[in-house]
């Protein structure tokens, strides 16, 4: 909960600005304009959520981990 709460603030706070996130968890960068995306210290990807997980690259791979850890522990 803490941390949807969290996600949330940054939202709001950087509304009118440019912000840069660095993120383990993506649902902290689920609402970012440009996702650049980093393999080994390189960028293999970059788009919107919904455009890297259409590619179904490696974001899309770590999304879906994610979310079925998620479903893992809430069921």
């Amino acid at each position: 909960l803490a941390h949807f709460y969290k996600a949330g603030s940054i939202v709001s706070a950087s509304k009118e600005q440019i912000t840069i996130l660095i993120a383990h968890r993506l649902s902290t960068i689920l609402h970012a304009d440009i996702i650049y995306v980093l393999e080994k210290g390189k960028i293999t990807e970059i788009g919107s959520h919904e455009n890297l997980l259409q590619q179904k690259g490696f974001y899309y791979a770590m999304w879906r981990q994610q979310v079925g850890e998620r479903r893992l522990v809430a069921g």
